[in-house]
């Protein structure tokens, strides 16, 4: 019935009106019934009249593109350049006409009528253009499901051009959508489940590697988004949120908690040092203590960015006032100073005699605004392993919430664990090859009976139970571990159609984006076997010159 119905819509393309091409491709998403020929027919028509269309509608046609995973590009370049316009018209807009009642009942109604007559008349013409903030948070999200920014995914876009054009277009499109949500009274305005979809798409956007145009405004807007919408969950029950949330939650934790600290050790490389102003909100030995008014402004102003000018003084006012502050505290505890005070050479941090670092004279979130790039990649790996950010980011959650998603996360590790039991057949032919390579297998029989307790506790009742119960957590399925010949853990990740889009070039998605960052920082050699390229090796030695290549470029020192 939905194939008839699909080739059916294919031969009547020209009879549909704009709101009747949008809610077709939502009832294709929603149904889950994906077909090549008529998303890409369907989705160039609604391309040309995407200029014309109220923005339910413009929300419908991103978010079922993004549920379908379909790319093409053309309709992407369109489809984002529209997105940046709209977001641009709602960021100068006031905040009254983004956050009005009627459009956040709008922005969730999927009717079979699409909103059309009367319904779309009686909304602010305002709301016809510009997105309120549920629908920002669902343009947010389907553009992290989608990403294009990603220095591969504009190298292998088909077409003249047409790929970087489409890359900067969806960039500028994601920063100006932060800065929607930003605003003042943006965030309240969202449902509790709202904001942790805003919050996976805000840290997916920020992990992306940087590239040239807009990318570093984005990656700004969604450290500070991210940032903000951590500080909004800490009222929210854990009964509200699903088990994917809940893992969502506790992903974000370790993910800001890793930009906190690797900023904060460029900060020190640097020879700067941080310090905050009073009346502000800050990282304390405590966690993050005494939140007042001014914490948004300072999220306001990472999102928006500061001039250089600005920032340059700020930093010199801060140096000047961590000298005074130095000098005073030598004057009266001489003695206390050189006792309690150790520095760790491997990563510049200051620590005290409880192996706690001090950052209670950081500024609120200081780590979310841009810095120079890590020059050494290892140096951020073991910068972030230790985990001390992610717990003194995680302070700011209240107990229930953050044990709600610590289990969660690791009830989903013992479904993979059990899962990895029966490896696949693709799975089994990787195996061999790295065996073949010389590389050392990883057992993870030992997580099994560790994870099923489901207590944190029990991670550490062997050596190899802790690293591979934390693969396990980040990467989820299609994970082999094995050794390199120095030792270094490396995560063969055998990705298949589930990890891309569904049409060609077959972009990875943002959540396998995230997999694999999220295990560079745990300090694993990722190596990524996509499906099609795995299908195109015809012999045995074809996949072992294929997966030898792989670890050359990770850094895989092969035996």
């Amino acid at each position: 019935m939905q194939a008839a119905l699909a080739r059916a819509a294919v031969v009547q393309k020209a009879d549909f009106t704009p709101s009747s091409l949008s809610t077709v491709l939502w009832a294709y998403a929603a149904s889950g019934y994906y077909d090549r020929v008529m998303c890409n027919t369907l989705g160039r028509r609604a391309a040309l009249s995407l200029k014309h269309m109220p923005m339910h509608e413009v929300t419908q046609v991103c978010w079922s593109l993004a549920t379908l995973r379909h790319h093409e590009p053309l309709l992407t370049l369109r489809l984002a350049r529209v997105l940046a316009d709209r977001a641009a018209s709602a960021a100068t807009a006031s905040p009254k006409s983004t956050l009005a009642p009627s459009d956040n009942s709008h922005s969730h109604s999927r009717g079979a009528a699409g909103l059309a007559g009367a319904g779309a008349a009686a909304m602010h013409p305002h709301d016809l253009v510009s997105p309120s903030p549920p629908q920002a948070v669902t343009l947010l999200w389907s553009l992290a499901q989608m990403p294009l920014t990603a220095p591969p995914a504009a190298a292998r876009v088909e077409g003249s051009g047409l790929g970087p054009a489409a890359s900067l277009a969806h960039t500028q499109a994601a920063s100006l959508l932060c800065r929607v949500l930003l605003a003042p009274g943006a965030v309240e305005f969202l449902s509790m489940r709202d904001c942790v979809r805003a919050l996976w798409g805000a840290v997916v956007l920020g992990v992306l590697p940087a590239e040239k145009g807009d990318s570093l405004s984005m990656r700004d807007s969604c450290r500070g988004l991210a940032a903000k919408l951590l500080l909004q969950l800490r009222s929210c029950p854990p009964q509200e949120l699903s088990e994917e949330q809940l893992g969502v939650l506790h992903t974000a934790v370790q993910v800001v908690g890793g930009w906190w600290q690797v900023q904060r050790s460029l900060a020190e490389s640097e020879g700067l040092q941080w310090q905050g102003h009073e009346g502000r909100g800050r990282f304390e030995q405590g966690g993050l203590q005494h939140v007042e008014p001014n914490l948004e402004q300072d999220l306001l102003d990472t999102g928006n960015g500061m001039s250089a000018a600005h920032h340059q003084q700020q930093q010199q006012h801060c140096i000047h006032e961590q000298q005074q502050q130095q000098q005073q505290q030598q004057r009266d505890h001489p003695q206390q100073e050189q006792q309690y005070a150790t520095q760790d050479p491997a990563s510049g941090l200051k620590e005290d005699a409880r192996g706690i670092i001090d950052v209670s004279h950081m500024p609120p979130l200081a780590f979310l605004r841009s810095g120079p790039p890590c020059r050494d990649p290892h140096t951020q790996l073991s910068v972030q392993r230790d985990g001390g950010a992610e717990q003194q980011v995680a302070q700011c959650l209240p107990e229930p919430l953050r044990e709600a998603a610590q289990a969660a996360v690791l009830r989903s590790a013992a479904a993979c664990v059990r899962e990895n039991g029966k490896p696949s057949l693709w799975e089994h032919e990787a195996y061999r090859v790295a065996e073949a390579l010389g590389l050392e297998p990883v057992p993870d029989a030992t997580a099994l009976s560790a994870v099923e307790s489901c207590e944190w506790q029990s991670l550490g009742g062997s050596g190899s139970s802790k690293p591979m119960l934390q693969a396990h957590q980040l990467a989820g399925k299609g994970l082999t571990a094995f050794a390199d010949a120095q030792g270094l853990l490396v995560a063969l990740l055998c990705e298949g159609p589930a990890h891309h889009t569904r049409s060609m070039p077959f972009l990875p998605l943002g959540s396998t984006h995230l997999a694999r960052h999220s295990l560079q920082c745990a300090g694993w050699a990722v190596v990524t076997l996509p499906w099609y390229e795995w299908a195109t090796l015809q012999s045995f030695e074809d996949q072992i010159a294929y997966l030898a290549g792989k670890c050359i470029e990770a850094d895989v020192r092969i035996p």
